[in-house]
C-alpha cells in the first residue's frame, strides 16, 4: 500500500501545467485565486463522481454516458452548453 507521500498528486500536476501557460504578467494574487478556483473546480468534479456513480465493480451504462458528457462538456466554448447524461 502506498503512503499518502508516495503517491502521485495529480490535481498538483494539473495545476502546474495550466500554471506555466498563464500570462507572466498576472499577479501572485490573480495567481492564488484562480488556483482557489481550479481546485474548487476540481472537487466539485470529484464529488460529482463520487455520488453519481454506481457502486457496481465495473462501470454501467449510465456510469459511461455520465463520463461522455462530463469530457463534451470540458471540450465546448464558454459557457458551456447544458449537457444532461441522464436521458
Amino acid at each position: 500500500m502506498e503512503t499518502v507521500g508516495v503517491k502521485r498528486q495529480l490535481m498538483a500536476e494539473q495545476w502546474n501545467l495550466f500554471n506555466k501557460i498563464l500570462p507572466k504578467a498576472f499577479s501572485t494574487e490573480l495567481r492564488t485565486e484562480m488556483r482557489r478556483a481550479f481546485y474548487a473546480g476540481a472537487h466539485g468534479l470529484y464529488i460529482t463522481l463520487m455520488f453519481a456513480l454506481s457502486s457496481e465493480a465495473e462501470p454501467t451504462a449510465q456510469d459511461l454516458q455520465m463520463g461522455k458528457c462530463l469530457f463534451l462538456q470540458s471540450q465546448v466554448p464558454h459557457p458551456p452548453q447544458q449537457v444532461h447524461y441522464l436521458q
